[in-house]
């Protein structure tokens, strides 16, 4: 997995693929990626919608471990669509 994937995802993530954002999220989580792209990827799942209950709990399971990875103002901020 070379930067160059990090590049499409985020360029997918960005286009409001559900799928390339989760995907974008385990790579990121991973640590790979850069932690100053944490805040866009979280508005993004954050305004996400499903009506999969599966899915809406992975959404959640990866807004939580993003959020570990941030400090709590920036999470605030991000959920409110600062970034």
């Amino acid at each position: 997995r070379g930067l160059g994937d990090v590049y499409k995802r985020q360029e997918s993530a960005s286009l409001k693929n559900l799928k390339a954002q989760l995907r974008l999220a385990d790579i990121y989580l991973a640590g790979h990626g850069s932690p100053l792209d944490f805040p866009q990827l979280y508005v993004q799942l954050h305004q996400s919608v499903t009506d999969d209950k599966k899915v809406h709990k992975n959404i959640a399971m990866h807004l939580a471990k993003l959020a570990e990875k941030m400090p709590e103002r920036v999470v605030n901020a991000a959920k409110k669509g600062k970034y």
